[in-house]
């Protein structure tokens, strides 16, 4: 399994507002291929109780551009 994950899991949490409206957003885990390339291993930092998941690609804020991003998250 490469060190950087594919994909990033989210959990908007719809109930839960800041002050400019928006929706507040939890790293919840991390998505890699799996060995034979057809599917995906996930592993889980917390498990989301409603309002569903959101999958990113890994999001690198220094450059401000969506990407694979180096060790700096793991899982």
């Amino acid at each position: 399994m490469p060190n950087t994950p594919s994909y990033i899991l989210y959990h908007g949490k719809a109930t839960g507002k800041d002050k400019a409206g928006k929706k507040i957003w939890t790293r919840i885990g991390a998505v890699w291929p799996n060995k034979s390339g057809k599917g995906f291993n996930l592993t889980w930092e917390y498990l989301p109780l409603g309002d569903g998941l959101t999958v990113m690609l890994p999001y690198d804020k220094q450059e401000q551009d969506v990407r694979l991003v180096p060790d700096k998250y793991p899982a």
